[in-house]
């Protein structure tokens, strides 16, 4: 807990962050793999694409399936999130290969989700990211990304209501899960509130949010 805490202050400011991640992947062999993936991750929260793929190039070899798994998961959201759908998805086929008749997890399940909003699959995205439920409310994190994606589907079709009420969960979920809120929480959430016709509230969230750094 009293780590969880440290990283979440410390991961306000992003080089701190990865100055303390990369220290304890130099250190300690045994927490290596960990400090990458998390850096990774945090880099992809960040939005920085480019520094996430040069941390997963850094990620040792993997020991184990669950670790390979995990690496190239984070490898294909990556992609998703540089808008590289092909790319994303040739890294899907391959993890889905590897698993055999395995169902995949609600992680592996949420990027195949975005991927189909990606390709203007709405309401195919929308219907396996509500089957997910059961899985992510295990999660407050994993709960907050099938907000989010369920978010994003309604925003295409411009339904800004819906999208407002699912962005408005997804922030429940990361204040729950105690993280930092993820930069596209907040664009979903004033694209929403400009579709609604709320310029001012609009303007609100990007004051707020802006007040934590670059946004």
């Amino acid at each position: 807990v009293a780590r969880g805490r440290a990283l979440q202050w410390i991961s306000a400011d992003p080089a701190k962050l990865e100055r303390l991640l990369r220290d304890i992947a130099t250190s300690s062999d045994d927490d290596r793999l960990d400090a990458l993936r998390l850096l990774a991750r945090e880099q992809l929260r960040a939005a920085d694409y480019e520094a996430a793929r040069r941390t997963l190039d850094d990620l040792p070899k993997p020991k184990t399936r669950e670790d390979a798994e995990r690496a190239a998961l984070l490898r294909a959201e990556c992609h998703v999130r540089a808008g590289e759908p092909s790319a994303a998805q040739r890294a899907i086929d391959a993890l889905l290969d590897k698993r055999g008749n395995a169902l995949p997890g609600p992680a592996l399940a949420l990027t195949q989700a975005q991927l189909a909003i990606l390709r203007g699959e709405l309401a195919d995205a929308r219907a396996l990211a509500e089957r997910l439920a059961p899985a992510t409310a295990r999660s407050p994190t994993l709960e907050a990304r099938r907000a989010v994606e369920i978010a994003a589907s309604y925003l295409y079709e411009e339904r800004y209501e819906l999208t407002h009420e699912w962005i408005t969960r997804a922030r429940a979920a990361l204040r729950a899960a105690g993280v930092p809120l993820e930069p596209v929480v907040t664009i979903l959430e004033v694209h929403a509130l400009l579709g609604l016709g709320l310029v001012e509230r609009a303007e609100e969230v990007i004051e707020r949010e802006a007040r934590g750094g670059p946004l």
